[in-house]
């Protein structure tokens, strides 16, 4: 009778070091985000994450070659609202700078970018020529 009591109690704790083994104990990114890319469209699965190591699991499902930036947005400054210079999106001229970028993904493959944000407003943005413009720019809110 102990030993089923035993294995009663047992059981769900070593299932529960399974699944922290399994996450890597803590140490996996503090959001991972599937990233859709579309001609042309950027969908993400969530537009809110923690701070930290954040992990964009990349799909190109599109027909067309993408990229994507990730920008710091500062107070003001949509992403949908960025000036437009010889067919690309003007970052320059209101003081964004890419933190981190993965460019050419083919069309149906996939690619992975893992980048440490603050808590902000972040862009992400495929930024080749008329992309852009087309609505290829998608928020992300880290707190």
């Amino acid at each position: 009778m102990l030993s089923v009591a035993r294995s009663a109690v047992l059981a769900p704790l070593v299932v529960l070091g399974l699944f922290v083994s399994a996450c890597g104990g803590g140490q996996q990114p503090a959001g991972d985000i599937q990233v859709t890319l579309k001609d042309f469209a950027i969908e993400s699965s969530t537009t809110t994450v923690s701070a930290g190591q954040i992990r964009l699991a990349i799909s190109n499902q599109g027909p067309s070659i993408h990229e994507i930036e990730v920008f710091s947005l500062p107070t003001g400054v949509e992403p949908a609202a960025l000036p437009v210079k010889d067919n690309v999106a003007d970052t320059d001229s209101v003081g964004l700078t890419a933190l981190d970028e993965v460019e050419d993904i083919a069309p149906q493959t996939a690619a992975t970018l893992t980048v440490s944000l603050q808590p902000g407003r972040y862009a992400l943005i495929c930024n080749l020529p008329a992309h852009y413009g087309q609505g290829m720019y998608a928020l992300l809110t880290v707190q």
